[in-house]
């Protein structure tokens, strides 16, 4: 596969008109890092021919006239974005950019979203010609892929991959009784590691402490500090308490700006520990908890320098929601595929606690009409309805659902 990488950093300069993510991010392909992988899909995304056929495709709904047409002949012409999701999925993967700073880019980001719209496109053209495990493999890479990204060590990474997850999980929904019995169990197993996980709270941790030390590198050196608030509404302030201190009390508010740091990584740490159904109800007290110190000007710099942390907990909510009812899912459909028929209740499942919805303490409503059902988490106040699916039954003479359109 480095031979692979390799060429295609050789053979992209021209054709994909300097837009070469692999070659920019990475300099020169590993082999040990996933990442290089999903940078060299990036690249496939960021060509003309693709952006041009993917909008084409989008548009050409269900109901059109060669709307199944279309994504074949799209997904087939960028066949190579499955195999290499597959080949990173296989590694270990980690952003290969040895430091950061505010100032640093992630223009694969923008590209990456892109190839994951490929994902259930492409699962609806394998459908479609009854090569219903390659498909199912096809969404799990997807979702796989999803995941690795937003363990990369950044919040906006983490909110980046969990956008990525849409796309995948639409595929999914729209096409749950076509995937095989044996294709359920590495999706659920996946769905389970996925629960098992902190990356939300580790790459919070990441985030908090990287902030700490640019914050104190930036009161060593005030032009670093100034460029980090360029976009701040009191950046003039800020710069008018900082030019006053000497470089003893610039070091006092480094410190203030440490130990307040470190008490809300502490507050974060008690909040995920707490009921999942409590989280929401404290997500309005934590821009208050990440601005809590007694001198004014560690409080300004940290107001105007911390990313919204409560919405890494208002999608981590929604992620796991989604994650367990697509588990469950699977479960209902293993059910179905190997009784007969779809279970009259959730009691009928073997796995009580797949059942068990954390955010109301209580059953998911599962509502049984003939061969179709919904399932779903009603939320909690001021959150709402979470649900995977409103499943229906493919019509007859149907080969494929179009996927939700992202």
């Amino acid at each position: 596969m480095i031979a692979a990488l390799a060429l295609l950093l050789i053979t992209q300069d021209s054709a994909f008109k300097n837009q070469n993510l692999l070659k920019s991010v990475v300099g020169y392909p590993t082999g040990k890092n996933g990442y290089e992988e999903y940078l060299a899909a990036g690249d496939y995304a960021s060509t003309p021919a693709f952006t041009i056929g993917l909008k084409s495709t989008l548009d050409n709904g269900a109901g059109k006239p060669l709307w199944l047409t279309s994504r074949k002949a799209f997904t087939a012409q960028f066949s190579q974005i499955q195999s290499l999701l597959s080949e990173g999925n296989a590694k270990p993967v980690f952003d290969p950019r040895t430091s950061s700073t505010f100032e640093t880019l992630y223009p694969e980001y923008f590209h990456l979203k892109s190839v994951s719209k490929y994902v259930p496109l492409a699962a609806i053209s394998q459908f479609s010609e009854g090569h219903n495990i390659e498909a199912a493999k096809t969404l799990l890479d997807g979702l796989v892929f999803a995941d690795k990204l937003a363990g990369t060590g950044s919040v906006l990474a983490y909110l980046v991959g969990n956008a990525c997850r849409v796309n995948p999980l639409a595929g999914f929904s729209m096409n749950l009784e076509r995937i095989p019995l044996q294709s359920w169990k590495p999706v659920i197993a996946v769905c389970d590691k996925k629960l098992a996980s902190s990356t939300f709270l580790d790459t919070i941790e990441a985030d908090v402490n990287h902030l700490d030390a640019e914050l104190t590198t930036g009161l060593r050196d005030p032009k670093v500090l100034y460029g980090m608030f360029i976009d701040a509404q009191n950046k003039d302030e800020i710069k008018s308490q900082v030019d006053k201190l000497t470089a003893a009390g610039r070091d006092q508010v480094a410190e203030h700006c440490h130990a307040a740091l470190a008490r809300f990584l502490q507050q974060c740490k008690a909040l995920a520990k707490a009921p999942e159904g409590t989280w929401y109800a404290n997500l309005g007290a934590m821009s208050t908890m990440q601005a809590q110190d007694s001198d004014p000007l560690a409080r300004a710099l940290l107001t105007a320098s911390q990313p919204v942390y409560s919405q890494v907990f208002l999608v981590e909510l929604k992620v796991r929601a989604q994650t367990r009812l697509l588990r469950l899912h699977g479960l209902i459909q293993t059910y179905r595929m190997t009784r007969g028929k779809l279970p009259d209740t959730l009691d009928d499942l073997e796995n009580k606690e797949a059942c068990w919805d954390p955010l109301l303490s209580a059953p998911y409503s599962y509502i049984r009409k003939n061969e179709d059902y919904e399932l779903f988490t009603g939320g909690v106040p001021g959150l709402g309805r979470i649900d995977l699916v409103i499943y229906r039954k493919p019509q007859p003479g149907v080969t494929g659902d179009d996927p939700v359109n992202p």
